[in-house]
């Protein structure tokens, strides 16, 4: 596929470990001190979505230019640097990113704007609405698919030949008021085995249907989740899959939300604006780390705020590599939960004020190193 037909987004983006993150239901784990400040960027840099590299390094696209970045967590003093740039005939602005071959990238662009209060796309993609979402279609090597925000539907592409077929069109996909100032049905998408999860951000849902292997639906449509609205939580954005099946979504606007197989929502972390402050964006993408052990369990999110005159976007990075396996609740309601990457069980009291995970259980690494299933046998 040619230049001009898929590109990139920039987005904001943070480093989080999965610590404590499946402990608490409706209690928001506020960022410790484990979170590290990578990067704020303040040029009205607004951070898209995000892709990680064989080598851990990070791929940023956003809204606001037709760039990608790419950045180093591991580095010292991480600084990203424009690793693609289109010309503004173009493309104005990058989204979805996704890696279609070993080190290989696909990403969508186009030129984006409001007018008459409109949310406005143009793409060079045939009788594709607003491209936003994409993701690589692992059985059909070089071919990708995208979410079509405003027409509620799914596109594949192939990458070498710049074939475009639309594969879905279901009223699940599409936005509430297609005719509204901000029409964004179906947005981050994912797939998980033979499944495709998907957010819808105007009607607030979080939701999974299967696939065949060429992104044709495979059957119907199952609502999983909403946004914990008690919590003041409105929407879900981006998100990341972990191996177990749970979701990681960017919840604007301040939030992580782990959404289990079972359609249970939890906050996973809170604090993670740049600028708190009511109805600013907050977290708009995640994606798992790569390269070594100690990436793989880490959490890549992008984050945002949008003040009156400028738009901040923030990297944070979460160091301690735990990642979580199982769950179970005391009669006392403390959870417990394990750890795939430490001998240890963690013990958790989600109606404190601050809720601190502690550990309870730790072997020595000479009998395990890690510990997965976990259930209570007796009192």
């Amino acid at each position: 596929m040619s230049e001009d037909s898929i590109f990139n987004y920039t987005l904001m983006m943070s480093l989080l470990t999965l610590v404590a993150v499946l402990a608490v239901s409706a209690v928001a784990i506020p960022v410790s001190t484990a979170v590290k400040l990578l990067y704020t960027f303040e040029d009205s840099s607004f951070l898209e979505n995000i892709a990680v590299r064989a080598n851990g390094h990070l791929l940023l696209t956003t809204v606001a230019g037709p760039r990608v970045y790419t950045i180093d967590p591991a580095s010292t003093k991480p600084t990203p640097s424009v690793l693609v740039e289109l010309n503004a005939t173009i493309a104005t602005g990058v989204l979805g990113i996704t890696e279609y071959a070993p080190d290989r990238f696909a990403f969508v662009a186009g030129r984006y704007d409001r007018r008459h209060g409109q949310l406005k796309a143009r793409h060079y993609l045939p009788h594709v609405g607003f491209a936003n979402g994409l993701i690589t279609l692992p059985k059909l090597p070089g071919t990708v698919m995208l979410s079509d925000s405003t027409r509620g539907a799914l596109w594949t592409v192939n990458v070498h030949t710049g074939a475009v077929r639309r594969v879905a069109q279901v009223d699940e996909f599409l936005p509430s008021n297609p005719s509204g100032p901000a029409p964004l049905g179906i947005n981050g998408i994912r797939t998980y085995g033979s499944d495709l999860y998907f957010v819808n951000m105007n009607l607030q849902r979080f939701c999974r249907v299967p696939i065949h292997a060429d992104g044709r639906l495979a059957g119907n449509v199952t609502i999983l989740a909403t946004p914990l609205t008690e919590l003041g939580q409105v929407s879900f954005d981006d998100f990341a899959v972990d191996y177990k099946g749970t979701a990681w979504v960017a919840t604007p606007f301040d939030s992580l939300d782990a959404v289990l197989p079972s359609g249970k929502v939890m906050v996973a972390a809170s604090g993670l604006n740049p600028i708190p402050q009511p109805q600013t964006a907050g977290p708009t993408s995640a994606a798992f780390g790569r390269g070594s052990k100690k990436q793989e369990p880490a959490l890549a999110i992008t984050s945002l705020a949008a003040p009156v005159s400028n738009v901040v976007s923030s990297i944070y990075k979460f160091d301690n590599g735990a990642f979580l396996e199982s769950i179970e609740t005391r009669s006392n309601g403390h959870l417990v939960f394990t750890s795939i990457s430490q001998p240890r069980v963690y013990n958790i009291d989600p109606t404190s004020p601050n809720p601190t995970p502690i550990i309870l259980v730790e072997f020595n690494t000479s009998v395990a190193t890690s510990i997965s299933g976990l259930t209570e046998y007796a009192a």
